[in-house]
């Protein structure tokens, strides 16, 4: 049972992988698309506060891979060998990851 277990935390770590290359691949194909400057700030006042540069979108899915890859080598140096908790964890992470590219696709959605 701890196999199965074992074969789903690395199921997830997989999936997480393939959003975050799937966020960058939806970038870089619509890359000449894109304007220079994109909405991402939609609590601040309208206008130029908003903007981010388009830049902004490759840092913040290369700041995804850097976390995700974190995460998962903090879950594997714990030293008990608890894989709900290690699911659960990348299981939250993996929820955060679908909702930042669901963000992005939304905003490119609007230029693209």
């Amino acid at each position: 049972m701890e196999q199965k277990k074992t074969n789903y935390v690395k199921t997830v770590f997989i999936l997480g992988i393939m959003v975050i290359v799937l966020g960058i691949s939806l970038i870089l194909w619509n890359w000449k698309i894109i304007p220079p400057e994109l909405p991402w700030f939609y609590s601040l006042p309208w206008g130029e506060n908003q903007l981010v540069n388009k830049l902004f979108f490759v840092w913040l899915t290369l700041g995804q891979l850097v976390t995700w890859l974190g995460v998962y080598w903090l879950i594997e140096k714990l030293k008990q060998n608890d894989s709900e908790t290690k699911l659960v964890i990348l299981l939250g992470g993996l929820v955060a990851l679908f909702l930042i590219l669901v963000s992005i696709v939304k905003v490119m959605i609007i230029f693209v």
